[in-house]
């Protein structure tokens, strides 16, 4: 998952107001990563945005549920951030990545690279201020169908011509049971998946 908060519309020159929304974002993303035990991996800063990187399905965190958890943590993100006047984008991919240790010795951090990874990125950036998710996350997630609007297509590169992204957005005039949604107990790893120097991880 990739997130930015956007702040654009701060003065630049006003380092406190935004300081204070970053923390303030922060927060409400990090409560819901420990509600739906996902990772917040990395924090970039740019001069239109904040972007976090957040991972489900770490090495020691896996479910069978990570596409689920992490529309639904994207959701409650987006309710959270709106009571705050608060803007985001996110994008959301299921795939395979490279999951471990990246750079020199000297120099190194624990991280993810794959071609999922990069989508999401680009979804994020593609369709602002919303909920972008790719195919595989909307199928694996087994949520209300009717809760995903296929978005217009958008040239990205690397990305190919045929795929087909959703916009995940509840329809808040239904009844909903997983509004209660409580994440089940988490699945022991089998040692296999907790390798630090690296190797192929389903994020």
């Amino acid at each position: 998952m990739f997130l930015e908060v956007h702040l654009s519309d701060y003065n630049p020159d006003n380092h406190v107001d935004i300081l204070n929304t970053i923390q303030l974002s922060f927060t409400i993303i990090y409560d819901q990563m420990t509600r739906m035990l996902g990772t917040i991996n990395k924090l970039y800063m740019f001069d239109k945005g904040c972007t976090f990187l957040i991972i489900f399905g770490m090495p020691g965190k896996k479910h069978e549920d990570e596409p689920t958890r992490a529309l639904k943590a994207a959701d409650n993100i987006m309710k959270d951030f709106h009571t705050k006047n608060l803007e985001a984008s996110i994008g959301i991919t299921t795939g395979r990545a490279f999951c471990g240790i990246i750079g020199h010795p000297q120099r190194h951090e624990y991280g993810v690279i794959g071609k999922s990874v990069n989508l999401a990125a680009r979804l994020m950036s593609n369709y602002p201020k919303r909920i972008a998710c790719d195919d595989t996350t909307r199928t694996l997630s087994n949520l209300d169908p009717q809760d995903f609007l296929k978005l217009s297509y958008i040239k990205m590169k690397g990305v190919p011509s045929n795929n087909v992204h959703y916009e995940y957005k509840i329809d808040r005039r239904k009844d909903r049971l997983f509004s209660t949604f409580i994440p089940p107990q988490q699945i022991e790893d089998d040692g296999e998946n907790n390798r630090s120097s690296g190797g192929d991880e389903d994020i």
